[in-house]
């Protein structure tokens, strides 16, 4: 096996077309990621006399960014 029978060719083509799909995945993926991790506003409320009943609450705000209907807007 020498040089004439292909096999150096093929390698060469084959390191060629890696590298060119290496190259486009690079370019076309992002290369910086942001997410949201910091803390979040929380709040914790004690119903006192209710420990053995079953109850439905609804914080109610007058700022329209938080609420209930927020999932809507």
């Amino acid at each position: 096996m020498g040089w004439n029978d292909g096999s150096r060719w093929s390698y060469e083509k084959e390191f060629f077309s890696m590298l060119l799909c290496f190259v486009i995945i690079v370019i076309i993926m992002p290369l910086t990621a942001y997410a949201d991790i910091g803390p979040k506003p929380s709040v914790v409320i004690d119903f006192k006399g209710l420990e053995n009943e079953k109850y439905y609450v609804t914080l109610l705000s007058e700022v329209t960014s938080t609420g209930p209907h927020s999932v809507l807007d």
